[in-house]
């Protein structure tokens, strides 16, 4: 829709001719084309709340519109009607509201009849002779002349033309109507002019036939409804040819431009046109209207998707391919805005944001992913213009037609795709497409629809899409991310580490949390990469992803599919430390890879923790840590210092430490030698399993005073021995550790 090629932008509202403007620059002109939409919506917004206008309580079935232009006099519509057919809504209807603005109305009827009216403002209140209830069909005929103060111009260009653009709300200012877009109905346009004057309107030619004084009167027709904003007329001296698209069905094109301008359009047109035609009936439906075509005239704005026929700015039709884009975005509009149509301007992201992603379908159709990324690059320093000059949601944006709905509106469609992968998305848009067919359509529709394709995912179970909606359309702002990795083990063993913080201002209804999946892109070391994705859906997250082998780089959202700002804060990229258990403390080793200037250790109980060494240590090493308060479970946290100033926390397992315990022990049985029974110490300097038993010289085991597990310490037990002979035994104690022996004489 309307993009205004302006150079001083209040002249270019405020001056009755537009004279076109080539700009070298195409960002600036992109920029400077919204600044003056922005401008027009803002003065409509003004004339609107002088009024309010009463509920509707009927509907339009068709327009038909006649209108005598006498191109260069005034007043310069002659003489006209608009006949609406209409259907009422409701029981008992008596009177109803029409609008049609700085014109003077001569004459109303209501299915032929003169009836009273009154004009407040350019609210037209038409009282019914008869009461119409629900259901029931009737004609009001508003008949009128005069100089449009907006929507229609006379301009000498091209040696004299007469052009329309109601859009916004501008259609009253020359047809008489209900100016609301969800006001669609097929139209008639029936036009009397000079006979050196061509006219082109909407739908397809019906007649041309000549009249009196010189003139001749041309009708066109739609097959299809329309909204009110996209009925538009022009007439000059046109130089006019017919291509066709070979679709799903055959469809006309019809280009109307200056004479000498032929080369240039066949230049720009005869492959961009149907190029961009069959990629979006490919991807969103059948072509929906009888004709598609162009005409140049001097518009107020740079392009404007009337229905079926375009209006462009004749300096954009220059040969080189220049305003390509421009073409396709209000080709784009014939499903996206024409065919379906945002129910009111609130809405209007629905019209704005799809055509412009429709830019970046055709540019990635064209140049493949690159041709995506670099379409999607002018669209994201388009929308931080917006977004930084005044922030707010797409849904009932302001200013109405500034930067947002259009860029942001091209990015959320960005990550839907993503979010619902290629083949669910363009299905959904097929559908809606052919759901909302010649109707008008908002954003909850759209929503409902997605959810018929969405099937959810771990962390939304059901195809509930209100958090995506909620977060991009109906709130403002978007995500700013700092983040860092780091890794841990190497091989298949590698661990990458994730921590991502969430930073954005909560102000101009900015969420404070965006839940969004984040793609980060794995390079190996040797070759080979991959794609990770995390969820984050708090302010501040870590997460840890098991790879396949040692990480040369990660890099943030490698595909291009998220709004967002985003700082890497990685200055430590490698870090990983273990603790082992030795009898005088414990062993704790560590590595780091980046720019590490040094390593803090502190030493971890369940009663808190205590930095282990005052000074930094190495960027790798190992510290034996012999100040251990006691026994019992330890862990290590470890805090690595980069040069740039940034800080890098990491930890080890737990290991247990024990006091080493005295050695292994035997002593001689008491009393020595002995006739009844003996006491028998000893030591084990660790738990395990211990055989203590008494052996006869010969070698045979003929006592066993303790066999099983026992605790590391000391031990005693009394051993009764009245019932062995005299002689000579040997005890032994077998563990784990080792085995001693001790000689036993018994005495009688």
């Amino acid at each position: 829709m309307r993009y205004a090629v302006i150079a001083l932008l209040l002249l270019a509202v405020l001056a009755p001719a537009h004279p076109p403007i080539e700009p070298e620059d195409p960002a600036d002109w992109w920029n400077q084309v919204l600044a003056g939409r922005a401008i027009k919506s803002l003065e409509e917004a003004a004339l609107y709340a002088e009024y309010e206008p009463l509920a509707e309580n009927y509907h339009t079935i068709h327009y038909e519109l006649y209108l005598v232009l006498d191109p260069g006099s005034s007043p310069l519509i002659a003489d006209a009607y608009t006949e609406l057919e209409l259907e009422s809504d409701l029981d008992g209807l008596n009177e109803i509201v029409l609008e049609i603005a700085d014109l003077t109305v001569d004459q109303v009827r209501v299915n032929s009849v003169p009836t009273t009216w009154d004009l407040d403002g350019y609210e037209l209140t038409v009282d019914l002779p008869v009461p119409m209830d629900e259901g029931f069909l009737f004609d009001v005929r508003v008949e009128y002349h005069g100089d449009p103060s907006d929507g229609m111009w006379y301009d000498t260009a091209n040696g004299g033309i007469v052009y329309t653009c109601g859009c916004p709300s501008a259609s009253k200012n020359w047809f008489c109507c209900w100016d609301q877009n969800y006001e669609k109905a097929p139209a008639t346009i029936i036009v009397t002019i000079d006979d050196d004057y061509d006219v082109t309107s909407n739908g397809h030619l019906v007649s041309d036939v000549p009249v009196s004084g010189g003139r001749h009167r041309v009708t066109f027709e739609t097959r299809d409804a329309i909204a009110p904003y996209l009925i538009m007329l022009s007439a000059t001296d046109y130089s006019h040819y017919r291509d066709y698209f070979y679709g799903d069905a055959t469809i006309p094109i019809d280009y109307y431009v200056y004479p000498g301008m032929e080369d240039d359009a066949h230049a720009e047109f005869d492959y961009v046109v149907p190029t961009c035609m069959e990629v979006f009936e490919d991807l969103f439906g059948s072509y929906p209207f009888e004709r598609a075509g162009y005409s140049v005239s001097p518009l107020p704005y740079g392009g404007m998707e009337h229905q079926t026929c375009i209006s462009l700015l004749a300096s954009l039709v220059r040969g080189d391919g220049h305003y390509y884009a421009i073409f396709v975005h209000e080709m784009a509009h014939m499903w996206w805005g024409d065919a379906v149509t945002a129910h009111t301007w609130v809405e209007c992201w629905l019209n704005e944001g799809f055509a412009t992603y429709s830019e970046v379908i055709y540019d990635e159709d064209q140049d493949g992913d690159q041709g995506r990324r670099d379409r999607l690059q002018i669209h994201r320093n388009r929308y931080d213009i917006g977004d930084n000059n005044n922030r707010s949601p797409i849904y009932d944006p302001n200013p109405l037609f500034g930067y947002l709905p259009y860029y942001k509106g091209s990015w959320v469609l960005n990550m839907l795709r993503h979010l619902m992968g290629d083949g669910d998305f363009y299905a959904c848009l097929a559908d809606y497409q052919a759901d909302r067919l010649y109707s008008w359509a908002t954003t909850e529709i759209l929503k409902n629809n997605t959810e018929d394709f969405w099937d959810g995912n771990e962390h939304h179970s059901d195809s509930d899409m209100d958090w995506f909606f909620d977060q991009w359309v109906y709130l403002a702002g978007h995500p700013e991310y700092e983040w860092f990795y780091w890794t841990t083990g190497s091989g298949p063993d590698t661990v990458l580490h994730l921590h991502l913080d969430q930073v954005q201002s909560t102000e101009h209804e900015t969420p404070y949390v965006f839940e969004m999946p984040v793609d980060f892109g794995v390079d190996y070391d040797g070759g080979g990469d991959e794609v990770v994705t995390v969820w984050m859906d708090e302010r501040s997250q870590e997460f840890e992803i098991d790879l396949d082998g040692d990480v040369e780089s990660v890099e943030f959202d490698p595909g291009y599919w998220l709004l967002c700002d985003h700082e890497d804060h990685t200055a430590v990229d490698h870090a990983e430390a273990h603790v082992s258990a030795l009898e005088d403390g414990l062993l704790v080793d560590w590595d780091t890879g980046g720019d590490v200037v040094g390593v803090e250790l502190y030493r971890r109980d369940g009663l808190g923790e205590a930095k282990v060494h005052e000074l930094l240590l190495p960027a790798a090493g190992r510290y034996l840590d012999r100040s251990l308060p006691g026994e019992g479970s330890y862990s290590y946290r470890l805090v690595a210092h980069a040069a740039d100033g940034t800080t890098l926390e990491f930890s080890t397992e737990s290991a247990d430490w024990r006091a080493p315990g005295e050695p292994l022990a035997l002593a001689t049985p008491f009393p020595n030698p002995s006739s009844d029974q003996v006491t028998v110490h000893f030591n084990l300097s660790g738990s395990g399993s211990v055989d203590l038993a008494a052996y006869d010289l010969a070698g045979r085991r003929v006592a066993t005073l303790a066999l099983g597990d026992l605790a590391a310490g000391r031990h005693e037990l009394t051993w009764n021995i009245q019932d062995l002979p005299a002689g000579v035994y040997i005890l032994r104690l077998t563990t784990g550790g080792g085995a001693l022996t001790q000689r036993l004489v018994i005495a009688r």
